[in-house]
């Protein structure tokens, strides 16, 4: 990448995209998924080991989403009581999603049933909700998108003017364990997952610790772009208007809905106060933290779930039948044997071991 300072046309990013597309779609679904034994995750290794974040602004910092415009200091308890009540806010809608939404859905239950791998929390980061987790990419042109293009109402539209960024990592095994002996989280591909959106954003995450700067990650590099209408338009057909990024999934509407709601189990927001408190710099004046939330929030005894029309269910069903195929047949293709089959409208996992197995 270039200097930190170097504003690049925008075209660079083409050309750049080009170079990445061969290596990714080039290749068959045997050689792109490899399996994993400990977790039974599919993941593909990235390509000339680089990940990338596009954002279409230039920032001094670059917190994940249940962070931003709340870091007054890099110790919670330093921060406002106000901005603290935020924070507990943002994880308590995620928490009500992934311990009441998510295990309802009938991909989850598929994903359950069969011992597959799935993240809950990066399932709710790729649904917008707010975790601790930054979305990267190994697949450049995704990030390049998210860097040409934003979103307005329902519609994706390419950016005229201004400046973007493409942010850049390069891990490695030695930077890995580097990495890990002091205690820094390391980026995690999520691999191939029955949920689509996490699978076609070819996505990786990296959990940040509060007020951590993403711009101070080591290896990090950052490219600079001016904006062009033809560019973003580029990206935006590469993904058919944004389409392909975000297929439909009635799952959305779940998580918008959990977004949007005032009503909150008073259990859920007790568990993320006390999940904060244990932190040396953490919450340390819950009561005063709880009033606040307690005048932003309805306070609940028990979760109510979230409404699902009658069309959202077959929609859900369909999506679990679709995902019952796709897993069928990469599994297939990653191990060079089938280690999911199915049958007649049903479901049901097939032993499977190999010869290095431990």
């Amino acid at each position: 990448m270039t200097s930190m300072n170097e504003i690049m046309p925008s075209t660079y990013l083409i050309d750049m995209a080009k170079e990445h597309t061969k290596w990714l779609f080039g290749l068959h679904l045997k050689e792109k998924w490899l399996p994993t034994r400990k977790d039974n995750k599919l993941f593909v290794n990235p390509v000339h080991g680089e990940l990338f974040r596009g954002e279409n602004e230039v920032y001094d910092s670059c917190f994940p989403n249940a962070y931003r415009g709340l870091v007054e200091s890099t110790k919670v308890y330093k921060c406002s009581i106000g901005k603290q009540a935020e924070l507990v806010i943002r994880n308590a809608k995620t928490l009500r999603f992934t311990r009441y939404e998510l295990p309802e859905h009938p991909v989850i239950k598929l994903c359950e049933k069969v011992g597959f791998y799935y993240d809950k929390t990066a399932v709710a980061q790729h649904y917008e909700l707010a975790t601790s987790y930054l979305d990267l990419t190994h697949d450049f042109s995704v990030a390049a998108f998210f860097a040409t293009c934003y979103k307005e109402g329902e519609e994706w539209k390419p950016i005229k003017k201004g400046v973007g960024v493409i942010h850049k990592l390069t891990p490695s095994e030695e930077w890995s364990q580097e990495l890990r002996k002091n205690n820094i989280f390391i980026p995690e591909p999520l691999g191939f997952q029955l949920m689509l959106r996490p699978t076609e954003q070819s996505a990786w995450t990296l959990e940040i610790p509060f007020a951590w700067n993403f711009l101070s990650y080591p290896t990090h590099k950052r490219l600079k772009f001016f904006h062009s209408e033809e560019v973003g338009q580029y990206f935006l057909d590469l993904f058919y208007g944004g389409n392909k990024l975000f297929p439909f999934d009635p799952l959305s509407n779940v998580a918008d809905k959990v977004k949007k709601s005032q009503d909150i189990e008073e259990k859920i927001v007790d568990d993320i106060l006390a999940a904060y408190s244990e932190f040396k710099w953490g919450i340390r004046d819950k009561i005063a933290v709880k009033d606040v939330i307690a005048g932003k929030l309805n306070f609940q005894a028990k979760q109510e779930p979230v409404y699902i029309f009658e069309e959202d269910k077959k929609a859900m069903e369909d999506a679990k039948d679709k995902a019952w195929w796709e897993l069928c047949m990469t599994s297939k293709s990653a191990y060079g044997d089938a280690k999911y089959s199915f049958g007649k409208n049903r479901i049901f996992p097939v032993p499977f071991i190999r010869d290095d197995s431990p």
